[in-house]
């Protein structure tokens, strides 16, 4: 009997220990998520500067993925009630070159919306086509 308590308490604790430094599938997935955000939110970014001369990107107050979709032009905007005539106006002429228009359609996509804003964006943008 004495063994088996031994037993029992060496197992409780080595249980313990593997709970304290597991972490759960809900915080690999969320880190996950997040990761995959950074990623395509820097690819857009990189897009956008790296390899054309675009100076319209410096009157945005950033180039995350929220502002961009506020600079589209209204016609292909997907959300366009939270559209900013302002900085539409600022990206008039970046939108209709190659890469503008790439990274337009990539912005327009209904996955970009699940990623960057959850289902709350893609009720949106439905709406708005309607």
């Amino acid at each position: 009997l004495h063994s088996l308590a031994e037993a029992y308490d060496h197992l409780k604790l080595q249980l313990q220990e593997v709970l304290e430094k597991d972490r759960t599938c809900a915080e690999l997935a969320g880190r996950a998520l997040c990761l995959s955000r950074n990623l395509i939110s820097d690819t857009v970014a990189y897009l956008l500067l790296a390899a054309t001369d675009l100076k319209q990107t410096d009157k945005l107050p950033s180039l995350e993925v929220v502002y961009l979709w506020q600079s589209l032009p209204i016609e292909s905007n997907p959300l366009p009630a939270r559209a900013d005539p302002d900085m539409q106006k600022a990206m008039k002429g970046a939108w209709s070159t190659l890469i503008g228009s790439l990274i337009a359609a990539i912005l327009s996509l209904r996955w970009s919306f699940r990623l960057f804003d959850g289902s709350g964006a893609e009720d949106e943008a439905e709406a708005a086509k309607i």
